[in-house]
């Protein structure tokens, strides 16, 4: 950390949501204008901590401001039954927008065809959830699929996370990826109507392009018919000619 302001700070540390796992070197530390420290935070996960996505925050607090960094932290088993992936496919959302993320699960042992539990949802870094989902359907060794949860209208401008947890029995596994709830600016709307505007003006060039060029050569070939028409009639006589008095 550094004091990039004019007057010395004494920065107070809390956690939360995490207080069970992360350790500060020092709860309150100085500094002078400038002047930059190296924080130590230990981490410690017992034996007994069932697998899974723990989030929280870390908050560093003086007189004069706050700040505060998101903090994930995935427990897995050693000798894990399943290997669970959550990515995103797309990282910004408006509220009220469809959140689509693509899980796929590993099935490491030696069980096939059996039925396994599947839960997702929209959670915060203060834990909140918003929207969960469930599900249950068989797997053989590999199981891909997009899934997706729609987030609410209301929902606050910020950092998320599509947590998914597959669930067998008492065995689970737990992934996640991160994603960021926006607005979409005045701005942005305005360059988006540009960008159709001019693609929808340039298929319209396109195809209009295209058709003159069609007409074009449409009557290309009839002038070329019309010609050759005209050159083959000049060569047919007028008059059929008169058959020999002895051919009569």
């Amino acid at each position: 950390m550094t004091n990039n302001g004019t007057n010395p700070l004494t920065i107070t540390i809390s956690i939360t949501g995490l207080e069970n796992f992360i350790f500060p070197e020092v709860l309150q530390f100085s500094l002078s204008p400038g002047e930059s420290k190296n924080l130590r935070l230990d981490i410690y996960v017992s034996s007994a901590r069932p697998a899974d996505v723990y989030i929280g925050k870390i908050f560093f607090r003086s007189s004069q401001l706050t700040k505060e960094a998101n903090v994930i932290l995935q427990v897995k088993e050693a000798d894990a039954l399943f290997d669970i992936r959550t990515e995103m496919l797309k990282k910004y959302i408006p509220p009220g927008g469809r959140v689509r993320a693509n899980i796929s699960l590993i099935n490491k042992g030696d069980l096939r065809n059996f039925d396994v539990h599947l839960e997702y949802k929209i959670i915060d870094f203060n834990q909140n959830v918003y929207t969960i989902k469930k599900e249950d359907f068989a797997i053989e060794q590999y199981y891909n699929n997009v899934f997706f949860l729609d987030l609410p209208s209301n929902i606050s401008i910020g950092d998320y996370l599509f947590y998914s947890q597959v669930s067998y029995k008492n065995v689970s596994a737990s992934s996640y990826d991160t994603f960021v709830v926006e607005e979409i600016s005045a701005i942005s709307w305005f360059i988006l109507m540009i960008i159709i505007i001019i693609a929808a003006y340039l298929i319209y060039r396109y195809y209009k392009e295209k058709k003159l060029k069609h007409q074009f050569e449409f009557t290309k070939k009839s002038k070329k018919y019309e010609k050759e028409s005209r050159k083959l009639s000049k060569q047919i006589p007028n008059e059929v000619p008169k058959l020999p008095d002895d051919l009569e």
